[in-house]
């Protein structure tokens, strides 16, 4: 048919496969009765036949369709296996869920429902079993712990709850809100009693004053979630009624579905599907005489746009109301769905709260909760300073330190082990935040990497071959969300180094060593430069060639650092074992072992290495310079 600018083929939705599919998982997902549930979902995974689109992978377009398709697939699976679990028909389930979970062993809501089967099939020590692949799985592959709720599972396994028993043929499996499974203490936020006092203030505004929004921004791991279930925890205690609804991090899931999840919690066992529909309900219930009520959304940076209109319709409507919305997010991942939607409810009574790491003491108290009680004050104000005090990565370095044993962190070879060492969970979180940027960006701040923390514009203009504005164009992403910040003018610094660090080290070798020797050539024709700062450099970049002339800049280096000394327990220059220096990669050992001009006199008292410089040696590589103590 004509359509402008040309024409269109309009076809009907049973006509295409993809959009028949789409269309029966929805209507299944969101059907009133698990019966129709179980029927419609299973006519759409009827219609699955393998990878959408195998033969056009190739394409953008396809890959994107072809993984959002399997998500949904995925779902609707879960869906029917969790219906099927309901219904008592456990044996169904877990024969379905096995080979699906094996496929997708990072599925926590399958998995937590196969298990769930198996114990009630009467299959303990699979059920078991399954929950430790999966645990072995998250920490080697992803570097965190199962989800409460699947920690909460095990825990039932192992002690045999009456509510767990395959006897009970009709026990669903709960879908409950954040809030109600952890059900924590409030003393599980550390550091955070500003932030809780302003959430209640907000709650007993909105009880004079009506509906309330409070937006806390947090980049991942300041503990957003975790001050958010602290603070349902208080306020339900004083009465009120609350409910949690999280933005789901990956697809398939029906519009709006953290509305879903909140009306569930408010007592209302079978929503509404349309938003539309899901708004007039809430606001019903909202707005009954009496009724004071907390609701929170989760990462609202990942909401869809039906959870956002529901948003503004609820802050329009329900805006007399005693409730308080509680919305968090992250200040880096903000859409324009999300800025619309604050543009929106700019006339709503509102409160912002930014989180920022915590200090020392707050680090003391996460440390003895991790395992790592009687750290010393050195290195927890490291772990502070390292860590930037997020919540999150200290815990992951606490753990790391009681894995590894704490004994050898009072000497100045543990403290400086933990200066070079970054958790495989916090690189994990680090490097999903990198990819979100522009890739000259990326490219242009490992550059910057190489040459430190901070970095001046000119110099990485230089290292880069572009001029200031290009250098400027690469880098504002990078400025906007954070990752760098401007401590003077045409200097930059990361405002973290664990970011810098995360992208050194993802710079092949060869590579590294490439934009260090050029660093080194750029800096040594700075007036005045600085002696130290080149012999890192040219630490970093000797090769076998090259390491004669990059001699030189170490000696000075080390002279200059006073007392002849360099890299306290990081690196000794030329000072254990043979030294290549050139002559087509012979090996050459110049002075007897113990003769001081063996280590070019880098030494201080009693053979003892102090540190002479702030620049790090290189991680992972023994160049011909270097050599481990």
């Amino acid at each position: 048919m004509s359509a402008p600018p040309g024409y269109a083929l309009r076809l009907p939705t049973d006509a295409v496969d993809a959009w028949h599919f789409d269309r029966l998982v929805t209507e299944g997902l969101t059907a009133s009765d698990r019966a129709s549930r179980i029927e419609i979902l299973s006519r759409a995974l009827d219609r699955w036949k393998g990878i959408p689109y195998h033969e056009h992978l190739d394409t953008d377009w396809a890959r994107v369709e072809s993984a959002r398709l399997t998500q949904v697939h995925a779902t609707a699976l879960e869906a029917r296996a969790h219906a099927y679990l309901d219904e008592g028909r456990v044996e169904l389930a877990a024969d379905q869920l096995e080979h699906h979970v094996t496929e997708h062993p990072g599925r926590e809501f399958a998995v937590r429902l196969l298990a769930s089967a198996q114990y009630r099939c009467g299959r303990q020590a699979d059920a078991l079993a399954t929950l430790r692949r999966t645990r072995a799985y998250l920490l080697d592959e992803l570097g965190v712990d199962p989800s409460p709720e699947l920690q909460r599972l095990e825990r039932d396994i192992l002690h045999q709850r009456p509510s767990l028993s395959p006897g009970q043929a009709d026990i669903s499996l709960p879908v409950e809100s954040p809030a109600t499974q952890q059900d924590p203490d409030p003393g599980d936020v550390v550091g955070r009693d500003g932030e809780l006092t302003q959430l209640l203030d907000a709650a007993h505004r909105s009880e004079t004053s009506g509906l309330h929004v409070v937006w806390i921004a947090g980049d991942a791991g300041e503990g957003k979630s975790t001050l958010a279930r602290s603070f349902l925890h208080r306020t339900t205690e004083e009465g009120r009624q609350s409910a949690w609804g999280g933005c789901p991090e990956v697809d398939g899931a029906p519009p709006a579905w953290p509305w879903t999840e909140i009306l569930r919690g408010l007592g209302m066992p079978e929503p509404p599907a349309s938003p539309f529909e899901l708004s007039r309900a809430l606001e019903h219930l909202l707005s009954r005489p009496g009724r004071r009520t907390v609701l929170v959304l989760d990462d609202v940076h990942r909401a869809d746009e039906p959870t956002l209109q529901v948003l503004r319709h609820v802050a329009a409507s329900a805006r007399n109301s005693a409730t308080l919305v509680v919305a968090t997010y992250r200040p880096t991942e903000v859409t324009d769905d999300l800025r619309a939607t604050w543009a929106a409810t700019a006339g709503t009574p509102g409160t912002r709260i930014t989180l920022h790491g915590v200090g020392r003491d707050e680090a003391r108290t996460i440390a003895r909760r991790a395992g790592s009680a009687g750290l010393g004050e050195e290195v927890l104000t490291e772990l502070v300073e390292r860590t930037g005090g997020n919540p999150l990565f200290l815990e992951e370095y606490c753990r790391l330190i009681a894995s590894e044993g704490v004994g050898t962190l009072g000497t100045p070879q543990g403290v400086e082990a933990l200066r070079t060492t970054v958790p495989d969970g916090v690189r994990n979180i680090l490097a999903r935040r990198i990819s979100r940027l522009p890739d000259r960006t990326v490219v242009a701040l490992r550059r910057g990497a190489v040459l430190g923390r901070d970095f001046d514009l000119s110099v990485l203009g230089a290292l880069s071959d572009m001029d200031d504005e290009n250098v400027i164009d690469a880098l504002e992403p990078a400025v906007v969300t954070g990752i760098l910040v401007e401590p003077g003018p045409d200097h930059l610094r990361f405002s973290h180094d664990l970011v810098r660090e995360t992208l050194y080290d993802a710079l092949p070798g060869m590579r590294r060593r490439r934009i260090h020797a050029a660093a080194l050539e750029i800096l040594a024709r700075r007036d005045p430069a600085d002696p130290t700062v080149l012999a890192h450099h040219a630490i970093a970049a000797a090769t076998p060639a090259t390491a004669e002339q990059c001699v030189q800049y170490v000696l000075v280096g080390a002279r200059t650092a006073g007392e002849e000394i360099l890299l306290q327990g990081r690196v000794r220059i030329v000072g254990r074992g043979p030294v290549a220096v050139g002559n087509g990669g012979r090996t050459e050992q110049p002075y007897p072992a113990g003769d001081p001009h063996r280590t070019g006199g880098i030494t201080g008292p009693n053979g003892r290495h102090r540190r002479g410089t702030e620049h790090p040696a290189p991680r992972g590589e023994d160049g011909p310079l270097a050599r481990r103590p």
